[in-house]
């Protein structure tokens, strides 16, 4: 069975509470009740996402990382609202200087962390106001000959990391859980980059080559690229005719 579109849900034990926090942010309600007891959809624009009940949620394990990264065109604002409103957030900051972006954390009455990114002008003009990693330019990569090849890249330096391959379950479950997803030929089967290591990668932005059939990811890296505890899969010289290189993840 495959599904068409991939709606992601939280669970959590204040429903109320939650759906309050993204409707100060500008989200509405789209399904409440209903069908399912216990369940509400939220969107605003492409972003569109469930929050249900759940009796085995437990918030102190859903901070340990962030839920959802958002670009907004009003930094100041948003924390001006989180903090008339009660909700815990951070101060802005500037998280990278190379790139010149701001950024901060909002958690949600049920202890969800919310990364918002500011946008610069020239995003402002040609994206919607807020966007869960949306379709590069609108496209999708042409999984049509089966797999694509991605390059990873680092968002903050530019220095290539690796590289590997994608299905079309590795695109989607990247662009849901904004973590770096691909797929392994050797084990047949989806690996999320840091799964067994915690070396993962943040995605920053997607982008496609002009055939589709690549893929660019620019990443935020909580640690080395490669199995061998390198920055990059690519820092070593060829080896020499006849020498044997690193096995495929």
């Amino acid at each position: 069975m495959r599904f068409t579109k991939l709606v992601p849900v939280i669970h959590v034990e204040d429903l109320n509470a939650e759906v309050q926090f993204y409707k100060d942010l500008g989200f509405s309600v789209r399904d409440e009740g209903g069908e399912f007891s216990g369940f509400v959809a939220v969107q605003q624009g492409d972003v569109e996402f469930g929050i249900e009940i759940s009796e085995r949620f437990r918030a102190r394990a859903a901070n340990d990382s962030v839920l959802w990264q958002f670009q907004v065109d009003d930094l100041a604002a948003v924390a001006r609202l989180c903090a008339k409103l009660g909700y815990r957030h951070t101060v802005p900051a500037q998280y990278g200087e190379s790139m010149g972006d701001w950024a901060m954390n909002v958690f949600s009455p049920n202890g969800y962390r919310v990364n918002l990114e500011a946008r610069s002008p020239r995003q402002q003009a040609g994206s919607p106001a807020l966007s869960l990693n949306p379709e590069p330019e609108g496209r999708r990569p042409d999984f049509s000959r089966g797999l694509v090849t991605a390059v990873v890249q680092d968002a903050g330096t530019a220095e290539v990391l690796m590289v590997a391959h994608m299905n079309r379950d590795a695109y989607e479950a990247t662009r849901v859980t904004r973590r770096a997803t691909f797929w392994s030929r050797s084990r047949e089967r989806l690996w999320q980059k840091g799964e067994t290591s915690g070396n993962t990668m943040r995605i920053i932005q997607v982008r496609l080559d002009c055939d589709g059939d690549a893929v660019l990811l620019l990443v935020e890296p909580a640690g080395p690229a490669c199995h061998t505890g390198a920055r990059s899969c690519f820092v070593a010289p060829p080896p020499a005719a006849g020498g044997v290189g690193a096995p495929e993840s």
